[in-house]
């Protein structure tokens, strides 16, 4: 079956460079739908499926509005906001099987805030100028590849020609095949980490995979205690996360930590 992908940015400044991003999606294979999340009227000669107007009218503001406003931030928070809406409906709806975009920093914010939207596993591929540095912003807890662009996404040159090729067939690569499926696949703890913690942290790894109770077959990942920002609830691509935080993190790590011998002083440390 052919993939789709979601190919998204602002096709009013960027016109030429999405041209030639389309042309090297098709040449591998693919279908691609356009999201256009441009303000301005698109310069692109590709057929566009979600128009900058139903983009912005999910973000809750119409077209005209915000050309007469010309408010960039206000623009910027709309086309954002409808961006996310119609990449979640497409990629629920099964129509997308893997997102791309390209910009600057308003084109990066968009596609990236699009892209956050979407589950882990899903893939995900940005051309951007702001690849380098702190890119918490734009990547948030989700698995999103950065694809920096080495020169500005200004025109088709031998740099740019080639970056925007080499990100058409990375995304492309990751929709041709699903990852092989766990047959022991089990539901999942999941205990923050963080720095000093890691050797208390793999002890409880230790002993809870020794657990023949409620804990009997279960898998366990650990995660950085500064990465653990994804809401209450949400889960991951699949299976069942059970979250081991708070009180009952404090508890485990005392409960260990005074099972190998140590006693505090009263100060915090031990």
């Amino acid at each position: 079956m052919k993939k789709t992908i979601l190919m998204t940015g602002t096709f009013d400044s960027k016109g030429k460079e999405f041209d030639y991003l389309y042309r090297e999606l098709l040449r591998r294979g693919v279908s691609v739908i356009a999201m256009d999340v441009g303000v301005f009227a698109p310069v692109s000669s590709f057929p566009v499926a979600v128009t900058a107007g139903e983009v912005a009218k999910a973000g809750g503001a119409s077209l005209e509005e915000l050309r007469r406003e010309a408010d960039r931030g206000h623009a910027m928070r709309v086309m954002c906001s409808g961006a996310r809406h119609y990449a979640v409906k497409l990629q629920k709806e099964g129509a997308i099987q893997g997102i791309i975009g390209m910009g600057g920093g308003g084109g990066t914010s968009i596609a990236a805030t699009a892209m956050q939207g979407l589950p882990l596993g899903f893939p995900k591929v940005c051309i951007t100028t702001l690849a380098s540095g702190d890119t918490r912003e734009y990547v948030g807890t989700r698995d999103i590849v950065l694809f920096p662009s080495i020169v500005d996404i200004c025109g088709i040159n031998r740099f740019s020609a080639m970056v925007m090729s080499r990100a058409a067939g990375a995304v492309c690569g990751m929709v041709e095949k699903e990852p092989l499926p766990d047959q022991k696949e089990k539901p999942i703890i999941c205990i923050s980490m963080f720095g000093n913690s890691t050797p208390c942290v793999e002890k409880c790894a230790a002993l809870l995979e020794k657990r023949d109770d409620y804990l009997y077959d279960r898998e366990m990942f650990c995660m950085d205690i500064i990465e653990t920002a994804q809401p209450r609830g949400e889960a991951g691509a699949s299976g069942e996360v059970r979250p081991v935080q708070g009180m009952t993190g404090l508890f485990l790590f005392a409960i260990l930590w005074m099972a190998q011998g140590r006693k505090f002083d009263g100060n915090g440390n031990g």
